[in-house]
């Protein structure tokens, strides 16, 4: 008897595997479901995977070599960039960039919620010797605690750091060992 490889139903929905579609593109595999976009000469496409053993969704492409897995979603909801097992909600392996690359404009990593509580690393002004990082926090509201500018001065309570070290107006010290 010969196996039904495509079904689509009386709502148009598309079922690969099945033949019970239950979306507009079902694909079911007893093994590995994937999905492939691309050519196989040369070898070029982007791949959605089911990983076999843990039920993980894998982004992966090819570049005329082997498939690279570049995207894991877990089943347990973690996300990994440049790995396949995320141990914490977002790991990533390699670089990030914030912002855009012609760096005309800023890039913020906000840490907590966005209201009280929260920290912020922030990347303002423009070009390589205007850019500064701020580092905020919140009291009661978000403000700029530190910043390190582009000569690489650093000023604590003041945004125009004029030196290596520059305090704001309350420049007092503890023990300085």
């Amino acid at each position: 008897a010969d196996a039904v490889a495509i079904t689509i139903d009386s709502s148009e929905n598309v079922g690969i595997g099945t033949t019970a579609p239950t979306a507009p593109l079902h694909v079911n595999s007893s093994s590995h479901p994937q999905i492939n976009l691309g050519g196989a000469s040369p070898l070029y496409y982007w791949g959605l995977d089911r990983e076999a053993s843990a039920g993980d969704l894998q982004f992966s492409n090819a570049n005329n070599s082997a498939a690279s897995v570049r995207m894991t979603l877990t089943a347990g909801g973690l996300v990994g960039i440049g790995t396949t097992a995320p141990s914490v909600k977002l790991a990533v392996i390699g670089d990030v960039y914030l912002g855009d690359s012609a760096s005309t404009s800023d890039g913020a990593l906000t840490i907590g919620s966005s209201g009280a509580g929260s920290v912020v690393i922030k990347r303002t002004g423009t070009g390589a010797t205007n850019s500064s990082m701020t580092f905020s926090t919140t009291f009661s509201t978000l403000g700029e605690r530190m910043r390190i500018d582009g000569q690489g001065n650093v000023g604590i309570g003041t945004a125009s750091p004029a030196y290596p070290l520059t305090l704001g107006n309350n420049k007092q010290f503890g023990a300085l060992n």
